[in-house]
């Protein structure tokens, strides 16, 4: 009869400072990934039941994003612009970037006629592919 010595018995336990490596870096990398995704000035989009999703949309390459805020205040990404000077920072965006698309986001707050102002003038710029961003309406 063989006896068994219970200090030489192997334990099984599972080293887990890898996984909590992994798990760390991959929380880094969406904190910083996380902010990128939001483009533009925020604002309230409009809400429409039936649109075409963004990524549709610009299915190859990333869009210039146009903003108007609540207060009628134009941005270019983050920075603002004056709706004079829009058309000539566009056309200066488009070369040096080499968009070929735009997308308007303009407040739900703010009339129609505002955001129809400024896709006018981005119309001007040539462009055909212009879209305005919406919110998806829930529930039908």
């Amino acid at each position: 009869m063989k006896c068994l010595n219970p200090k030489s018995s192997s334990k099984s336990e599972m080293n887990v400072t890898p996984l909590v490596d992994v798990v760390l870096v991959l929380l880094i990398i969406f904190m910083v990934v996380a902010p990128l995704l939001h483009q533009g000035k925020h604002v309230s989009l409009p809400k429409a039941a039936q649109h075409e999703s963004t990524t549709k949309a610009f299915e190859k390459g990333e869009p210039l994003v146009i903003s108007i805020t609540q207060d009628k205040a134009i941005f270019m990404g983050d920075k603002p612009v004056s709706k004079m000077a829009l058309q000539e920072e566009v056309h200066r965006q488009l070369k040096s970037h080499g968009w070929k698309k735009i997308l308007l986001k303009g407040d739900r707050r703010l009339p129609f006629e505002d955001v129809r102002s400024v896709l006018e003038v981005l119309q001007e710029t040539g462009l055909q592919h212009i879209a305005l961003a919406v919110e998806e309406r829930k529930g039908g």
